[in-house]
């Protein structure tokens, strides 16, 4: 392929294949607005811009033949934000064109706008309900097909000028190689903002996940500690004269507040959750990656070695939330430039994990503190993520014991039967030995 210049048409390349990537930037920012309507203005504006960037800094190859990927912007302002992200950028585009001068290019820039919005815009709703693979496939297929109609336009707009001797061997190389650009830019484009909408809707789906378990504790917590108050005052009237009207009404009514409050404590106790088979080593392997960006943040990388086929029947929703609390906990122990170690094995009966972070460690008075909830089930001297944990461990029949040292880390050992019919775990003790902290 003859090429003008092969590093200049290579940086102008690069180039544009850089502009075209950068609504990736933005797409966080863009999915978290709830309404369509802001969604498809924002990305209409995002990719009019890079489309007229593109323009401004095209590919020159051959004898003076320009080419960009200003038309992979409008692809993904049509098939990600529907129409009126398509009008924004196609707009854009067309009056950069115009602007620029030439109006035989201009108007063929403006019917080609045309003609692919007729071919995509139906397409834009079912191609969001694809599949990662499907939209991947789709975009190498809907490349061609813009890269067909850019050669249709080319075609007719040297044919008009009488310029069709130059549609020469060198010229439809370079269509070739612009083909294969095309497919590269939108196939990656697609996996990327795929990837990226994947970690969020999982980022979220924990959020919410973690919402509800919190208040799910703290409405249990709340409902003993008014129980324990009524007992009280329940207690307080039977020293007085239960028989006289106003006392009499007071007690009654008490005790119907007293019923209501048994009947919600019996249904969270007993609240049915669906119970299916997890593979644990799966599960810290995504956790791990959902976690990945917190880590690089904070520069403590995540080591994960566990065994392969680990497979416990639980809820998995409990047994995710306490692995990514307790995780995230040893992340923030742990200095910059330390490191966090999960190990998972499995035995006849019991599935055990260890998460280990080169933290600074637990004093005996911290370690107290969190023996002290254990037994008196309050969350007022550890931090939320442990709160959560420790309650659905008790709710999945899990065992969790400490080994810590100060200025050398921690170690979090997790015990899940694999059997859930297996005993409750109700009682903690503890051992002391000099130089570091144990819970057994």
């Amino acid at each position: 392929m003859r090429l003008g210049g092969q590093a200049m048409w290579l940086k102008d390349l690069l180039l544009n294949f850089f502009l075209i990537l950068t609504p990736l930037y933005f797409y966080p920012f863009i999915a978290s607005h709830s309404s369509q309507r802001r969604r498809g203005i924002y990305l209409g504006i995002i990719c009019g811009f890079a489309a007229m960037a593109c323009m401004e800094f095209p590919v020159v190859a051959g004898e003076g033949f320009l080419w960009d990927f200003r038309w992979i912007a409008f692809l993904i302002a049509v098939l990600y934000g529907g129409q009126q992200s398509a009008l924004i950028t196609g707009t854009m585009l067309v009056l950069f064109r115009f602007s620029l001068g030439g109006m035989l290019s201009s108007t063929t820039v403006l019917c080609c706008a045309l003609a692919l919005l007729l071919i995509f815009l139906p397409k834009s709703k079912t191609f969001l309900e694809e599949s990662t693979a499907r939209k991947v496939y789709l975009s190498v297929v809907y490349s061609i097909l813009t890269v067909l109609v850019l050669i249709f336009s080319i075609a007719f707009q040297f044919w008009f000028s009488d310029q069709v001797i130059q549609l020469t061997i060198p010229t439809l190389e370079v269509i070739v190689f612009m083909a294969l650009s095309y497919i590269a830019a939108l196939s990656l484009f697609c996996y990327f903002v795929e990837n990226i909408m994947g970690y969020i809707r999982q980022r979220d789906a924990f959020h919410e996940a973690e919402k509800k378990s919190i208040f799910h504790e703290i409405s249990s917590l709340l409902a003993y500690d008014v129980k324990s108050s009524m007992q009280e005052v329940k207690e307080s009237f039977q020293q007085l004269n239960p028989n006289t009207p106003p006392l009499k009404a007071a007690f009654n009514g008490l005790e119907k507040v007293e019923g209501i409050v048994d009947h919600y404590i019996s249904y969270t106790k007993n609240e049915i959750r669906e119970l299916e088979p997890i593979r644990v080593d799966s599960m810290i392997s995504d956790l791990s990656k959902l976690l990945s960006s917190y880590s690089k943040f904070k520069e403590v990388p995540i080591v994960v070695n566990a065994d392969s086929d680990l497979v416990l029947k639980g809820d998995p929703l409990k047994v995710k939330q306490i692995l990514l609390n307790l995780m995230k906990n040893s992340i923030d122990a742990t200095p910059k430039n330390g490191t966090v170690l999960i190990e998972a094995s499995e035995n006849i009966h019991e599935l055990h994990i260890s998460i280990t972070d080169n933290g600074i460690g637990m004093t005996h008075e911290q370690l107290n503190e969190i023996k002290y909830y254990l037994r008196h089930l309050n969350g007022e001297t550890i931090g939320r993520g442990l709160f959560v944990a420790f309650k659905l461990l008790k709710s999945i029949d899990g065992k969790i014991s400490f080994e810590s040292e100060v200025g050398k880390g921690t170690v979090v050992h997790l015990i899940l039967p694999k059997d859930d019919n297996a005993t409750l775990f109700r009682k903690v003790n503890w051992n002391v030995k000099k130089g570091s902290v144990v819970n057994s």
